[in-house]
């Protein structure tokens, strides 16, 4: 796609892919807000998006090839983000059916999945188009209004299946009901009841534990691996995280990689403490931290991750951002989980390069911690 910042107008392959799923300007940096606006299919986007389709679902029968599947579904995913950005609203939509279900799950934890997807889903559900523009040598024949009420299932038969502690942590974005509402005034009545009070997912108590594995094992990625975020956890979900995987890939293993962990003490609220936080570097500090702390105690795991690719960042930018957040005693991060909203967030280094980059680099990392937060106290 082409950049809608008049100063820019360059050529868009492949956006600044932001913590919360937005898309930027890699030139310029602006928001890439066009792309889940500015709906239209176009001859290319929609062969871009129906290749994206045949390789997911030739994903699906490559039971006997895990290697071949994974490929395939990899594929998939790039050709649905090209087409997507080409402004295809078939794959927005499938874009927020992939994290819905858990096809990025490695990088990012279900309650930041699910943020995406309700920003996927909710971009062509609630999109203020009444008709979708289609060009000239497009084969396919396209209903706009059901291919929105297909979205608006899907957004909300995912919030009516998230547990409570996942629809407390973003309380407007995950309310099924106020979702529902706002559909039904954009598209009228599509058949979905209302949520009742009783009507949630169970809690699951290793939930949490191993979103935060998953997170963490994305740390080696050699293609696109975090760069530092938080997540809130308890003494069980703690004890979890450290005992999936083998020796070879446990979190253990990849805190003695590189991938720098702190634990932060957090009181009966859940806000974190001004103490000091913990560094977990090695076996014998973690198995000394875990048999203090009790199950139901809260706490919030901190990671900076110096190993897999960072493609955006040289060496130096990246120790700028770890120094900057290691500053007074941790406040970013300390704002960043009191003040954020949201009980765990994961960045790359897409989002320090968004505010600024190699050459100002405690700058970007204030201004993105202060854009959350609400304001840019340092």
């Amino acid at each position: 796609m082409i950049c809608g910042n008049e100063k820019c107008r360059r050529a868009v392959e492949r956006p600044l892919e932001l913590y919360d799923g937005s898309w930027a300007c890699p030139h310029c940096r602006k928001p890439l807000s066009e792309a889940f606006t500015r709906f239209c299919v176009t001859a290319e986007n929609e062969e871009l998006f129906t290749l994206s389709e045949r390789c997911y679902f030739a994903s699906l029968t490559e039971t006997d090839d895990a290697e071949e599947s994974e490929r395939l579904a990899e594929r998939a995913m790039e050709l649905c983000k090209q087409s997507a950005l080409a402004g295809n609203p078939q794959a927005v939509a499938r874009l927020g059916y992939y994290y819905d279900k858990g096809y990025l799950r490695e990088n990012r934890s279900e309650a930041m999945r699910c943020g995406i997807a309700c920003l996927y889903y909710g971009a062509v559900c609630f999109s203020e188009i009444n008709e979708l523009p289609v060009e000239r040598g497009v084969r396919g024949t396209y209903d706009w209004h059901e291919i929105r009420v297909r979205a608006a299932r899907r957004l909300l038969a995912m919030l009516a299946r998230l547990p409570q502690r996942l629809r407390r942590s973003d309380r407007t974005r995950f309310d099924h009901n106020a979702n529902l509402a706002r559909a039904v005034r954009r598209l009228g009545d599509f058949g979905v009841a209302p949520l009742g009070a009783e009507e949630s997912a169970p809690p699951s108590p290793e939930e949490a534990g191993d979103q935060a594995y998953f997170t963490l094992s994305a740390c080696l990625s050699k293609t696109r691996a975090p760069l530092f975020g938080i997540c809130r956890l308890d003494g069980r979900d703690l004890k979890r995280l450290f005992a999936i995987g083998d020796e070879k890939t446990n979190a253990c293993r990849i805190v003695e990689q590189g991938t720098e962990v702190r634990l932060f003490a957090c009181d009966a609220q859940d806000v974190v403490l001004p103490d000091p936080p913990r560094k977990l570097s090695n076996r014998r500090l973690i198995d000394e931290l875990l048999a203090q702390l009790s199950p139901d105690e809260p706490c919030c795991l901190y990671f900076f991750n110096r190993c897999g690719a960072h493609p955006l960042l040289g060496g130096r930018a990246i120790e700028a951002t770890a120094s900057v957040l290691a500053r007074a005693n941790f406040d970013l991060v300390r704002r960043l989980a009191n003040d954020g909203g949201r009980i765990d967030y994961t960045f790359f280094d897409d989002d320090v390069y968004l505010y600024g980059g190699e050459s100002r680099t405690a700058d970007a990392v204030k201004t993105l911690i202060g854009k959350i937060c609400g304001g840019n106290r340092t």
